[in-house]
């Protein structure tokens, strides 16, 4: 049977899709920024500090090291922004399935209606059709 909502059901089960499909590719960056920001850190943790030779390997190094803790902040200043993206697709998405549900409810709500004028309209009709074998009968 057709309702008036399943338009709108069918609309709003898209919306829910389109916010799912957006949650999950931004939890993805979120873990692959993680996952460069461990792989960084191990980089740094494996090089080894020179305590002798030349001033130039020493600044050459030192300039390493800083460059990968520049980089390693940029890999915290985007995982905080994937996060925060991470949260609001995560909003986005709750607000989706309540729409969703929302308009699931009033079609099926609406169905049980319809089955209910159904019934009645049924029974009025056997009532009719009742009295009209029980007229012709007395009649006979």
């Amino acid at each position: 049977m057709k309702t008036h909502y399943d338009g709108i059901v069918k609309v709003k089960k898209q919306e829910l899709n389109e916010a799912q499909m957006r949650l999950l590719n931004a939890r993805k960056k979120e873990q692959n920024i993680e996952n460069k920001i461990q792989l960084l850190v191990k980089q740094m943790l494996d090089i080894e500090v020179l305590s002798k030779g030349s001033v130039s390997q020493l600044a050459q190094q030192r300039e390493i090291l800083a460059m990968q803790r520049r980089q390693k902040e940029l890999l915290d200043s985007e995982l905080a922004t994937a996060k925060e993206q991470s949260m609001a697709f995560e909003r986005m998405y709750e607000f989706a399935n309540i729409e969703y549900e929302k308009m699931l409810y009033l079609k099926e709500e609406e169905t049980k209606e319809y089955i209910k004028k159904l019934k009645k309209q049924e029974s009025l009709e056997l009532d009719e059709i009742s009295l009209q074998l029980y007229s012709q009968k007395a009649l006979s």
